[in-house]
């Protein structure tokens, strides 16, 4: 998944949230799916990864404040 590493910094009024499952840590604003080669290059999504098993694991939401100040905490960690 490609982010927008600003995300979280934007305009929470604006912004919009989500998760990928419930124990996932908080992203904000725009993300990409793409795949990758064993040598960890951007590659197509395998095509058992359709739309719908990705909005199943996709949860949207609207942050309280204090949940939004807790977040910004949160650094990602690319893989």
């Amino acid at each position: 998944m490609i982010l927008d590493d600003e995300g979280l910094l934007k305009d929470s009024e604006s912004q919009r949230y989500f998760k990928v499952g419930i124990d996932s840590q908080p992203y904000a604003g725009k993300a990409l799916l793409v795949g990758a080669t064993p040598d960890g290059d951007f590659d197509s999504l395998h095509e058992e990864i359709t739309t719908e098993k990705v909005f199943e694991k996709i949860i949207f939401f609207k942050p309280s404040e204090k949940y939004l100040e807790e977040s910004k905490e949160i650094k990602f960690i690319p893989f």
